[in-house]
């Protein structure tokens, strides 16, 4: 085991499942959470390495749920990633101006594993750059 420890929070149990088992795959310690909500509280507990969110979910948006994480004395530092089928006009923008590192867009899993691996080795993201390569 890396030891790394990743949150996946996505409402779609499907992806959920797909996403905790390519993970796992890669050795890192996965768990995930199925509403916005449950974000917070899971966070706290488990201390992940990094958070990948959906945006689209019942309740609350996954860019909410970002803003409360930075607002979180003690969640704050743990780098977000949002993975998400919503191709809205400015939802870049908006993610990373709630302090996300990025955003990949689903379907790309094999984009999405790169860059977790590179997140969680320290490696600088040219976002505009190599997400495109992926």
């Amino acid at each position: 085991m890396t030891g790394e420890k990743i949150l996946f929070v996505d409402d779609e149990m499907t992806i959920c499942k797909l996403m905790v088992s390519r993970l796992k795959s890669k050795q890192y310690e996965v768990e995930s959470v199925s509403s916005g909500k449950d974000v917070l509280a899971r966070a706290k507990v488990i201390k992940p390495n990094l958070i990948i969110l959906d945006q689209q979910m019942p309740e609350i948006t996954g860019v909410e749920v970002c803003k409360k994480l930075k607002a979180d004395a003690e969640l704050k530092d743990i780098p977000v990633v949002f993975f998400t089928g919503n191709p809205q006009m400015d939802l870049e923008k908006q993610c990373i101006g709630v302090g996300a590192l990025g955003i990949i867009y689903k379907p790309e899993v094999g984009a999405l594993i790169k860059i977790v691996g590179r997140i969680l080795a320290g490696e600088e993201i040219d976002w505009g750059q190599d997400t495109d390569n992926y």
